[in-house]
């Protein structure tokens, strides 16, 4: 190994297997059956159909239902031409015939067409009549029963079985008004009134009966005058307009509309004359109409799109690339499933991609493609859906819809056996493209790889998105992408279509949580957003762009202006305001409409940041501080400052208990920390727990029982905790059985899981489960039998109770019941970390921010809120703030959306990836095409054309190194070990380190060392030897910091853990190594920097505006001002443009050390020891290394200060590493060489620990 050509010749670098298993690339390729193989391998096929069984079970989860409706391939755009051609000539025969002569026949097939299409229309209106006599039997005066048949209403598409539905929601809403005149069922009432007589015009005037029910309707309502105008007119049978007077108000008792109040409790009784144009900004806000067409779309039979959906399948049908905007729960991801539709019904080779950002949409994505076009028929060697994960991989080259995550996808189109693979790609989705500028915790690196796929596909893509503030931007250098593809392939012009759409299906009540004894409704005060507003804000930026108010809000904030005028006297404004009154603004109208209200929200907004401008600081002090805002909101902000974690939780269990009274479940608790959501758990759990202790010693009649109960309870704790010290001084470990956590949950008074009894449970209301969907006593038997086998008891109470947790380092399957559970509506409470902002189908009605967090950021606030309010289900969303600071929600509110920013897309690990697809692919045209793109149209150069400067020199640098590390040749071509980098692009700059190892012969002198001859064969090797090699391995790729609290709690704990929690340092002769390596890079970097400075003087040594010569020729008198700067300036080396040198806004760059702190992401540095901000040294975690000595993986989790989830995940990757490196030595090395044995010893020995560890069976 020391000398590279004994060892790695220069030979060609050949692709040909895969790393990780050796089996020849390409095995998986069209007409490629693996049944036969797999009936042999018994192990494998039972695999493949626990993952069948599993997708099955989340498709039904998320879906309700498998869909059978078959999917046909449509004929080729020849063969239409052809059919319609003929279908012309027969009509023309048709039309032209001679008397005498008969007509042709229809055919007989079109007539069994026709005869399916009515068959089928028949049956889905049975089942529409049967799910309307389902609900009607079950259904009642609640608001669940009336959001139940709007759900319903929204998804039929048949106008009678629509028109029977209102007329019961009619029936319901008069009765509850009429009992209670509750504004709430008047505000629904309204609403149904509206609806019928706009939608089913024909039918009222028919029907005398619905009609006078109508009137009767509205005059109720104190609308007389309304209920006239409506007789009157549907009388003459006109129809109603815009500008008509239907449902229009009354005179109000004020005409400027400040009498009545705006902020009115539901329950509070309307007066019996009002303004109509104030009750429905009052009441109706979230029953406001938005602007849909109400004819049915043929190419969808499900539900009746929205116009901005119909334009999204127009450009799809097209085939044309699209952005699109749209928030959460608006229906952006239907659009998705059609475009995978529109590809499975043109062929049986097309491909198209869906990118995920994260494996759990993953696992979402493929589910729900199981569940809808599952049930196509492929022909022989092909299937439907595949995935392709780090960690698992199945139908990659078979299928027609890959679900993917993005750096697997960026794999598959770089690969240059995967290019005909490539070419069968019709559609690419990316969804979550926000990503691509990902900040603070989500930002992983891989903005950079999202934008890399942008630039390599050649086929039209459909990004989807809720959180981009700069679409134009985006959408323009998207522009200039397929523009830059379109002129390389020679096709037609085809530009990027940007949809932004920005109405909720649901509106977004805010509220701040203050505990206080009363009602539930008191505990929950309203936050109106312009409470956290300031004058100097609203005169420096405004209102952000996403501001949005509700139409109560809007109102609140008109009555609150209003106000602060007449007591500042200033008539100008309140002569503008009566301008701006509600009744006179919506008077003509039939029923406020959203498009309406935005644009008078629009009109208040410009006229309070037109005061703001104008100095006018008494009048917006005055609003802002106003009653109408929220005085009452200020003191319960202003009491929040900074409280304890700890109290903040201990206020969860009541504030579920007060969302449950008031009917605001379910709920998801986002908290940023996952033993804290995994503590809210607990503790909500134990609140039940002893609630439903106390309540059954109450109804048995034995109160006296109750303090002993406690006293045992409490004694049963003390027990267990001095019996846990005891066992913390024990010298030996030993795993817990089953046995013993039974035990000890007796001791503590804890029910267990199989005695709990969940519907006794309910009748004393100690639980969040759903009553109508509580689970039976079999069902739990079951899920615990299967999906809950190995859960922690927590995990199963908490579960029980209708409370579950989730976050990343939970283990799948649990996340995966909690997933399921809450979306059949069992579990109602969730306690999350930002692991459901991302995606993940689980809408609920409230979202609770239990404290803050410095990852809790505008955009993080808008994916999590975005949960509140199911499409469907909940008209109104709501967003509880609990323990957030007042600055803090001024911020979430006020902020915009971060815009996209550009990734540094180069580095030395993907100038090699390049290289060796563009000279290993058949298509080398087209390969050369899309590394154009790479290098020419990144993001960054166009936003900073000057980048593109830095990029070509940072190529060449980059060649430069790979040739002198011998992974490419003068011509160029890859060679040697370029395999294993490239590989292990990931691992980014620990791969070159490694090669680096190789070079200098480490891991031959730590063989030596021990004794182990060069070319021994054995494969037993000293222990000494092989740990050695792991503690290298570890500090290669295992960098991961230990933080300082769990270095100290090991430290003073009194006990052997053995256990490492610091990764032990590197031998002098290994670190002396890495020196070595880090300074070879450094030289190269230096090197090329100096050569390439010296021949860029001409350009580096001007004014870049005036263009005045920093530097003068020798021909030149160095006098004056020139001589000045010369001696200011100039420098022996070129390294930035000198008048950069003169900014006093640069730091002067006197050698190569310097630059490297801007480089330090892009060049390969790989530093042995680091320090925090302030010197302190900072030391890496030990737990790969620790696991290879011991392979307890009980004692990782209790000392590493990790989760079990990422120990898991940790623990593969390194045993993935290890096998590839493994690969390419029994590739590429010497068969006799010690090294060669070593690394195999080594990988066999690490992936036998992992498996025995984690119970996994070797297929």
């Amino acid at each position: 190994f020391q000398t590279r050509g004994k060892t790695f010749p220069s030979s060609e670098f050949e692709e040909r297997f895969h790393w990780h298993s050796k089996s020849p690339i390409g095995d998986g390729l069209l007409g490629y059956d693996k049944t036969e193989e797999m009936k042999k391998d018994r192990s494998e096929l039972k695999q493949q159909q626990k993952y069948t069984k599993f997708i099955h079970d989340y498709a039904v989860s998320l879906e309700g239902k498998i869909h059978t409706e078959p999917i046909v391939v449509k004929r080729t755009s020849s063969d239409r031409v052809e059919v319609a051609a003929k279908g012309k000539k027969t009509k023309k025969l048709q039309h032209g015939t001679k008397s005498g002569v008969k007509p042709k026949a229809v055919k007989k097939s079109q007539i069994i067409i026709e005869q399916n299409k009515k068959r089928k229309r028949g049956q889905r209106l049975t089942r529409e009549t049967e799910r309307l006599e389902n609900i009607q039997e079950h259904v009642g005066a609640t608001l669940d029963g009336i959001n139940e048949l709007y759900q319903f209403i929204a998804t039929c598409t048949f106008s009678e079985q629509r028109l029977e539905a209102r007329k019961l929601v009619l029936e319901i809403c008069r009765y509850e008004w009429e009992r209670s005149e509750n504004s709430l069922w008047g505000a629904h009432l309204f609403s149904v009134v509206h609806d019928v007589v706009q939608e089913h015009r024909d039918d009222v005037i028919a029907s005398t009966s619905l009609k006078s029910r109508l009137l009767k309707a509205l005059r109720s309502m104190g609308f007389t005058q309304n209920a006239c105008l409506l007789e009157q007119q549907l009388a003459a049978g006109s129809q109603p307009t815009s500008s008509s007077r239907v449902l229009t108000s009354q005179a109000s008792s004020d005409k400027d509309g400040i009498g009545n109040s705006v902020a009115a409790k539901k329950d509070e009784r309307l007066p019996s004359v009002r303004s109509c144009a104030r009750f429905q900004l009052e009441h109706m806000g979230h029953l406001m109409k938005l602007e849909r067409p109400l004819d049915a779309d043929p190419r969808v039979t499900t539900f009746i799109p929205d116009q901005w959906q119909r334009d999204l399948m127009d450009c799809i049908d097209c085939d044309q690339s699209v952005l699109v905007s749209a928030p959460t729960s608006s229906g952006k991801t239907f659009v998705s499933y059609y475009c995978i539709r529109k590809v499975l019904e043109r062929s049986d080779d097309d491909l198209v991609v869906y990118v995920s950002p994260t494996k759990a949409l993953v696992n979402q994505v493929t589910a729900t493609i199981y569940g809808r076009f599952g049930h196509k028929i492929c022909p022989p060697g092909r299937t439907v859906c595949g995935v392709f994960t780090r960690d698992w991989r199945t139908n990659v080259d078979t299928c027609q819809v890959l679900v993917t995550v993005p750096q697997m996808f960026e794999i598959l189109l770089i690969s240059p056996s995967r290019q005909a693979w490539a070419s069968r790609l019709k559609y690419v989705i990316l969804d979550e493209i926000h990503c691509i500028g990902a900040r603070g915790q989500e930002d992983d690196g891989s903005g950079e790889v999202w934008e890399r796929i942008l630039l390599l596909i050649r086929c039209p893509f459909l990004a989807l998105s809720a959180t981009i503030g700069n679409p134009q931007t985006f959408r323009t250098w998207l522009d200039t992408v397929v523009d830059m593809k379109t002129r390389q392939d020679g096709g037609p012009k085809n530009n990027v279509q940007l949809v932004v759409y920005s109405e909720r299906s649901s509106q977004l009540d805010k509220y701040v949580y203050k505990p206080v004894a009363g009602l539930a409704e008191e505990c929950f005060v309203p936050l109106h957003p312009c409470a956290v507003l300031s004058m100097q804000q609203l005169k420096s930026v405004g209102f952000a762009r996403d501001f949005v108010m509700s139409a109560r809000e809007i109102l609140s904030l008109y009555d609150a202006m209003y106000e602060a005028a007449q007591k500042t006297g200033n008539l100008v404004c309140i002569d503008r305001l009566k301008s701006l009154s509600p009744d006179r603004v919506f008077d003509p109208r039939l029923i406020i409409k959203r498009r309406e209200l935005k644009n008078y929200e629009k009109m208040i907004k410009i006229e309070l940041e037109q005061w703001a401008r104008l100095g006018m600081s008494a009048e917006v002090d005055g609003v802002l501080s106003s009653p109408w805002i929220g005085s009452v909101t200020h003191m319960a902000l202003d009491s929040v400052k900074g409280d304890s974690w700890i109290d903040i939780v201990d206020d969860i269990p009541q504030l579920l208990r007060h969302l449950q009274d008031i009917d605001k479940l379910p709920v998801i608790v986002f908290c940023f920390d996952r033993n804290g959501c995994e503590y809210i758990v607990e503790l909500v759990t134990e609140f039940l727990e002893e609630e439903e202790a106390k309540k059954r010693l109450a109804t048995l009649g034995v109160r006296s029982q109750l303090e002993r109960f406690e006293k045992k309870v409490e004694k049963g704790k003390k027990r267990l905790e001095r019996e846990r010290k005891r066992e913390e001084k024990m010298k030996s470990t030993r795993k817990r059985s089953e046995e013993d956590i039974q035990e000890d949950s007796q001791k503590a008074g804890i029910v267990e899981f199989d005695e709990f009894d969940p519907r006794r449970c309910l009748e004393l209301g100690c639980t969040f489960v759903n009553r109508s969907r509580v689970l039976s006593s079999q069902e739990c038997r079951t899920l615990r039998s299967k999906s809950l086998r190995k859960s922690q008891q927590w995990v199963l109470r908490g579960l029980q109770r209708g409370i579950g947790c989730h976050h990343s380092g939970m283990n799948s399957k649990d996340k995966r019941v909690v997933e399921r559970l809450f979306r059949q509506r069992t579990i109602q409470v969730v306690a999350a970390t930002g692991t459901l902002a991302l995606g993940i189908h689980m809408p609920c009605r409230t979202v609770v921010f239990a404290g803050d967090s410095p990852w809790l950021d505008e955009l993080q606030y808008r994916q999590m809120s975005g949960r509140a309010g199911r499409r469907g289900f909940d008209s109104i969303g709501n967003v509880i703030f609990h323990g957030v600071t007042r600055r803090k929600i001024s911020h979430l509110l006020t902020s915009d959306v971060p815009h996209l920013k550009a990734n540094l897309t180069m580095s030395f690990t993907n100038v090699l990836r390049l290289i060796v697809y563009l000279n290993l692919s058949e298509d080398k045209e087209l390969a050369r095409r899309q590394t154009a793109m790479i290098l020419n149209r990144s993001m960054m150069c166009a936003e900073k054309p000057e980048m593109q400067f830095v990029v070509q020199h940072f190529l060449l640098l980059a060649m430069d190194y790979l040739q002198r590390e011998g992974l490419i040749d003068r011509a160029g071509s890859p060679v040697g070990l370029a395999g294993l980098i490239t590989h292990l692009f990931y691992t980014d700059p620990a791969n070159f380190a490694l090669l680096s190892c190789f070079r200098q012969g480490v891991f031959h002198r730590i063989l030596a060392r021990q004794g182990v001859s060069c070319s021994a064969q054995s494969s037993q090797l000293p222990v000494r030897v092989l740990e050695e090699m792991m503690l290298v391995v570890s500090h290669l790729f295992n960098r991961l910091f230990v933080h300082p609290f769990v270095k100290k709690r090991h430290d003073a704990s009194r006990r052997r853990t053995g256990s490492a929690i610091v990764l032990p340092s590197l031998p002098p002769p290994i670190a002396d190594a890495f020196a070595t390596y880090n300074a070879g890079l450094y030289s190269a970097v230096d090197t090329y920097l100096r050569v390439a400075g010296t021949n860029l003087v001409d350009t580096l040594c001007k004014l870049p505006l005036s263009h005045f010569d920093i530097i003068p020729t020798r021909s030149e008198a160095e006098t004056g001002i020139e001589m000045a700067l010369k001696e200011t300036a100039f420098k022996p080396q070129y390294l930035v443009n000198c008048f950069t040198i003169l900014s006093a806004q640069s730091v002067t760059l006197d050698d190569a050390m310097d630059l490297f702190q801007y480089l330090k992401r892009r060049i390969p540095v790989l530093e042995v020891e680091k320090t925090d901000q302030r010197g302190r040294p900072r030391f890496f975690n030990a737990f790969a290394y620790d696991f290879f000595k011991h392979g307890a993986v009980r004692n990782l989790e209790q000392w590493s200060g990790l989760q079990s989830s990422d120990i898991f995940h940790r623990l593969k990757d390194m045993s993935l590493v290890l096998k590839a490196i493994r690969r390419v030595l029994e590739e590429l090395g010497p068969a006799d060489d010690a090294v060669v044995r070593a690394f195999q010893v080594l990988s066999d020995t690490f992936t036998a620990n992992f498996n025995k560890a984690y119970h996994i069976r070797k297929y």
